[in-house]
């Protein structure tokens, strides 16, 4: 479970990431990255029912998402607001392939080593 201080927790805040940061896309998987002053950064996920109109499927690909970013988030070396972004197709990934994109995605936005 992704501690609350490090979730995006308010709509104003997803809007405001929609609104000013900057994308990065590889395939279906997206994040949408903000830079922020204050620690610690702030992850939120958007996994919609186009991906997929099960909620067993969306809440997975969400939880492994959440676990991948808890794993990673003593790598991280910029605070940052970040929206995770999903499309249709995502749901077709393994949950290695999804962790790899994942950490691909966050190495080119500069959050990663």
């Amino acid at each position: 479970m992704l501690a609350r201080i490090y979730r995006l927790t308010h709509k104003a805040d997803f809007d405001l990431v929609y609104r000013r940061g900057r994308a990065f896309f590889m395939g279906p998987l997206g994040i949408k990255v903000m830079p922020r002053i204050k620690q610690p950064s702030r992850f939120g996920f958007v996994v919609g029912t186009v991906v997929d109109k099960r909620a067993v499927v969306r809440n997975r690909i969400k939880r492994v998402l959440r676990d991948a970013t808890r794993n990673l988030s003593s790598a991280l070396v910029k605070s940052a607001d970040v929206v995770v972004l999903t499309r249709p197709g995502i749901e077709k990934f393994t949950t290695k392939q999804l962790r790899e994109t994942y950490q691909t995605l966050l190495k080119r936005a500069g959050l990663l080593r």
